[in-house]
């Protein structure tokens, strides 16, 4: 027999059924407490108290000193039989969201899902739950009846007040989200994972909207286990930004249309009850990190002109398909363990129209400013020149070893400004004069004299060709570069709101009415002046 000040016994009540009660030694004699059950099924007091959501916590407030007056009796020592019953509605979350469970699994025999479980059993809490994370309010059986039959039947009248007045949730996807005019029905169907199939592992990086993950995944048909990553969305207490959502299918539309061996490849996406992207998982992650990681590893006259022309030779993939990138940066290109370098992050990929070269923006957003073409920054006009010029600022990142262009201090409106006067990024250290002058043609104000990517895959691919650079005349004669007319047609409705405070690369839009200044002449895009590189290893990145 314990006989223990303080020592208490939680159980179920016998004179209440359906309640608690707890057994207390004090001052040598055992008290019968009763604990009472409130609405909900899950908040709970004893003799008057606090009303406490869940057994555990109110057990935990009557063990604290500091929580009760001077003629409460403390509960200092549990006599434990078995654990308290579990918190069901905490239990469903957490199963939903940290255990990432499927809602709409069936079970043979009836064909019930968890909706048709909980609204036989009369858990209102469960439904309610279950429908936040998108479960369908009116799955049937295999005897096709809905979960409001069944609480019918058993007489559940909460939950058949709750199915009768609620209304379901918006879908997180339709049909034009996965149906892309170029892709054919059945090669999205191949696009479909089950989301049990896919399993997280340790976070590979993230940013404002979601996060990378390794992670492993069940080929279904095989049950072989390969390495993925996995890019998510962030979903904090079940809801999402709308506009986030449509981008993150957006990208991923995008990447079910290419297919090269120098793009990362998208193997699948799952929809319910998380939005998951699971795309082939390169080993050495992005280009920027490795060269800031592991210089010793790298050859200049080998490695990196062998990056440059797979980056190049991705670029004309995607030109061809009619994508421009917008995002051509460091920190998107990804390394295989063959060290083969992939382009990713289509986050801000957009296809162009039948009869346009150029696409302009029309929605704000952070935007990397220090990669970026003049056009754009001013009039957000994107082109496959502009990626070029993109290209460029990338082959200086590889050139200095991961550095940022123009300096991590240095703001948006300052790189603008620098541009517009002739600026440009000064030669790095590793970098050969030829390549130099190369940067310095894709850095032309006018977009039509910058070189073309068929060009730029050549010159890396051939040393003969290396020992040469582009006229001015390369450019404007091939026909894959957008008019000078058409590279300047702007949106008169939108001004660009340069931000000091972003980073030195943010641009947002707003509706105010005020004409884009217009585009300085610089001849043949020379520079009248140099900006030493930063010494700073550090990049903030605007992806997700």
């Amino acid at each position: 027999m314990v006989r223990e000040e303080g020592s208490f016994l939680v159980r179920e009540s016998s004179s209440s059924v359906g309640d608690y009660a707890v057994s207390v030694l004090s001052a040598g004699v055992v008290h019968h407490v009763q604990i009472q059950r409130h609405e909900g099924d899950a908040f709970f007091s004893i003799a008057g108290g606090p009303i406490i959501h869940g057994l555990d916590e109110l057990i935990k407030y009557y063990q604290s000193p500091s929580s009760l007056g001077d003629d409460d009796i403390l509960l200092q020592k549990a006599i434990i039989k078995s654990p308290p019953p579990p918190d069901g509605r905490h239990t469903v979350r957490i199963l939903l969201q940290d255990g990432n469970a499927n809602p709409q699994i069936r079970r043979n025999d009836n064909g019930w899902v968890p909706m048709h479980e909980a609204a036989f059993r009369g858990h209102l809490m469960c439904v309610a739950i279950l429908r936040e994370y998108y479960a369908p309010l009116r799955p049937r059986t295999l005897d096709h009846k809905l979960p409001i039959h069944l609480a019918i039947e058993e007489n559940k009248v909460e939950t058949i007040q709750f199915f009768d007045t609620v209304k379901s949730r918006k879908a997180i996807s339709n049909r034009d989200d996965w149906y892309h005019g170029r892709l054919g029905r059945q090669e999205a169907l191949k696009k479909r994972i089950p989301h049990e199939l896919v399993e997280l592992g340790e976070s590979l990086g993230g940013g404002e909207y979601g996060e990378v993950f390794e992670g492993k995944l069940t080929m279904g048909n095989s049950g072989t286990v390969i390495d993925v990553a996995v890019k998510t969305l962030k979903n904090d207490e079940g809801q999402m930004n709308e506009w986030t959502m449509k981008e993150f299918l957006r990208e991923a539309k995008v990447m079910m249309e290419l297919e090269h061996e120098h793009i990362v490849k998208i193997i699948g996406i799952t929809c319910e009850p998380k939005i998951f992207m699971v795309q082939e998982l390169l080993a050495l992650g992005s280009l920027q990190a490795f060269l800031l990681d592991h210089p010793d590893q790298v050859m200049p006259d080998r490695d990196l002109r062998k990056w440059a022309h797979e980056i190049a030779k991705g670029m004309v993939y995607l030109q061809r398909k009619r994508f421009v990138h917008r995002d051509l940066a460091a920190r998107n290109i990804l390394l295989s363990k063959d060290r083969v370098a992939k382009i990713s992050d289509f986050g801000l990929s957009r296809a162009l129209g039948g009869n346009s070269d150029y696409y302009t923006a029309t929605h704000g957003g952070r935007w990397p400013i220090k990669w970026y073409a003049p056009e754009s920054c001013s009039h957000g006009t994107f082109s496959h020149a502009s990626d070029v010029w993109s290209f460029a600022v990338t082959l200086w990142e590889l050139y200095s070893f991961g550095e940022t262009p123009f300096g991590q201090e240095t703001t948006g409106r300052e790189v603008i400004e620098m541009v517009e006067r002739g600026e440009r990024l000064d030669k790095p250290k590793h970098c050969p004069d030829k390549i130099y002058s190369v940067m310095k043609k894709c850095w032309n104000m006018d977009p039509d004299l910058r070189p073309t990517f068929t060009f730029l895959e050549n010159f890396f691919a051939n040393p003969i060709l290396a020992a040469m650079v582009p006229s001015s005349t390369e450019s404007s004669t091939t026909p894959e570069q957008p008019s000078s007319s058409q590279q300047h047609v702007h949106d008169d409705n939108l001004m660009i709101d340069l931000n000091d405070n972003n980073d030195g690369g943010g641009v947002t839009y707003t509706n105010t009415i005020e004409r884009p200044r217009p585009r300085p002449s610089v001849p043949g895009g020379t520079a009248t002046g140099s900006l030493s590189s930063s010494d700073k290893r550090s990049i903030q990145s605007d992806n997700n």
